[in-house]
């Protein structure tokens, strides 16, 4: 899938997971938006002390969080992330780490936008 084509918060990815039940799966998705607070809190730190294994780490950690609930920018943000932290690129790191979390702001706002 290319960059273009993923999606914000592709839904059939969870009805395919668990099937169509709406309240089970907007609580997988609140659970992704603080377990996605708490991971972007944590590798901010991370950069800030350039610890950059453990930038790869929390980013492929919540990489797969986001591909389990159909989070497909995120998670390819997510990857990319992963990729430059192991070049210890502090500049593109950056630029990812703000792109990821606009990414996670997008997410939000479409489950919101659901009630």
């Amino acid at each position: 899938m290319s960059k273009d084509q993923a999606q914000v918060l592709n839904k059939d990815v969870m009805i395919n997971l668990i099937g169509n039940e709406p309240e089970t799966i907007k609580q997988f998705e609140v659970d992704f938006i603080k377990q996605a607070h708490q991971a972007m809190k944590t590798i901010i730190t991370q950069y800030n002390t350039n610890n950059f294994t453990e930038i790869k780490e929390t980013a492929h950690f919540l990489k797969t969080s986001a591909h389990a609930i159909g989070a497909e920018q995120t998670a390819a943000l997510l990857e990319k992330l992963e990729e430059i932290s192991a070049s210890h690129d502090k500049e593109k790191c950056k630029e990812y780490i703000i792109l990821i979390n606009n990414a996670i702001k997008q997410v939000y706002k479409v489950i919101i936008d659901e009630n």
